[in-house]
């Protein structure tokens, strides 16, 4: 009975590894264009990207899946409007879900990073 479970949850890794690289790619590009916003001297894009950091990395995922997969659905006018086919979709909701947490998770990292360059010579020891 086990073998027989095992080959059943087996089946679903090579979607979940697809799952995997494509809502990292689309992270990653999220999180570098968020970056990028970020070091504009403009104050309505930093401000909407701290918004979007501050909510997506203040909820739960499992409360993000549930936001984007159902949530679309109570809305009549996206039903109606050709945005349904994907968001009737569970495959894209996971994916737009994980790309967009993990790129809220991603884009300080990255801009901390971006901030401090690598030093030449920073392992060196000063001797007096």
């Amino acid at each position: 009975m086990f073998w027989e479970y095992l080959q059943v949850i087996a089946q679903g890794i090579p979607t979940s590894l697809l799952l995997t690289v494509v809502s990292l790619s689309i992270a990653f590009l999220l999180a570098l264009l968020f970056t990028f916003l970020l070091s504009m001297e403009n104050k309505a894009a930093k401000s909407a990207v701290n918004l979007y950091l501050t909510l997506f990395t203040g909820t739960p995922l499992l409360v993000q899946f549930f936001l984007i997969y159902a949530g679309p659905g109570q809305f009549q006018w996206v039903v109606d409007s050709p945005l349904w086919s994907l968001f009737s979709n569970a495959w894209f909701c996971a994916a737009l879900a994980l790309a967009l947490n993990s790129a809220a998770y991603s884009t300080p990292v990255i801009s901390w990073r971006s901030k401090k360059p690598f030093q030449k010579g920073s392992g060196k020891v000063v001797q007096h």
